[in-house]
């Protein structure tokens, strides 16, 4: 059996053969998902395979169709466009603006995409202000480099801002808030794998938490903090360089914070 093209909110209801209690399904030629023909579905009652409009999944799969996203926070960005220099916002009302990041389509993504940074001005930018203190900040990023003090993950306050959160050379992160003021060895996953952080900034102390894609890596609490006020939030560069990495899915609560279990839920709802 051979679905019909994607269409918005559609369903197909599968029996299996009453004989060999299997159904083989494949998806249209080109498909996202394009499982091919396989033997994809045992037992005598109907598979319910559902359709967002672009590709076909099977009714309650969270594997195939991902589960549940809290709408936690301000803002959301799912980074799922596929094309284009615009990000529009999933929660919220922000939208934000790519320069050189370019789009790489991902199976194991959030929602099929991410954006990739080759560590030389490419970056995303907030449209309008985002972060006032106290803000959350949190998201996916992969490095393909960490020897380099200049790899940004974050920026508080556009390209040029000394505010940032990347790299620290030496295979873990770095907290650059309050001046010349630096905090180290933050843990983090190697070099091209997927981790998930979380900045919870207030002005006497920020609070980062990481995750790699299976568990918590760190929960650490510095004194370093300041008074930020209605300042852009910039993805992949600072005035001390580039992101040479991937970035995808991120999330942005501003004048007040989300709590650690509010995190963990988003980490866990967005595990590739």
């Amino acid at each position: 059996i051979t679905l019909p093209s994607p269409q918005q909110d559609a369903a197909v209801a599968v029996r299996a053969d009453t004989k060999n209690r299997t159904v083989t399904v494949s998806t249209p030629s080109g498909s996202i998902l394009d499982i091919g023909s396989e033997a994809y579905y045992e037992g005598p009652e109907p598979a319910i395979f559902v359709s967002d409009g672009v590709d076909w999944y099977v009714q309650n799969d969270e594997q195939q169709l991902g589960a549940a996203i809290p709408d936690t926070g301000e803002y959301q960005w799912y980074i799922d466009e596929g094309g284009g220099t615009t990000l529009n916002p999933d929660v919220g009302a922000v939208s934000a603006t790519i320069t050189g990041a370019s789009w790489v389509s991902d199976p194991d993504a959030v929602r099929e995409y991410h954006l990739s940074h080759d560590g030389s001005g490419d970056y995303w930018q907030t449209d309008s202000a985002v972060l006032s203190t106290p803000f959350s900040v949190g998201g996916w990023i992969r490095f393909d480099d960490m020897t380099s003090f200049d790899n940004t993950v974050i920026g508080v306050g556009g390209t040029s801002t000394g505010n940032r959160l990347g790299a620290n050379g030496d295979g873990a992160l770095l907290t650059a808030f309050g001046g010349s003021s630096f905090i180290r060895g933050h843990q983090f996953p190697s070099v091209g794998n997927w981790g998930f952080f979380a900045l919870n900034f207030e002005s006497d102390q920020h609070r980062l938490i990481t995750w790699s894609n299976t568990q918590e890596l760190a929960d650490t609490t510095n004194s370093n903090g300041q008074t930020e006020s209605d300042e852009l939030l910039t993805v992949g560069m600072s005035m001390d360089g580039g992101l040479a990495g991937d970035s995808d899915f991120f999330v942005v609560q501003e004048g007040s914070l989300i709590t650690k279990s509010e995190w963990t839920d988003l980490w866990q709802a967005t595990q590739r």
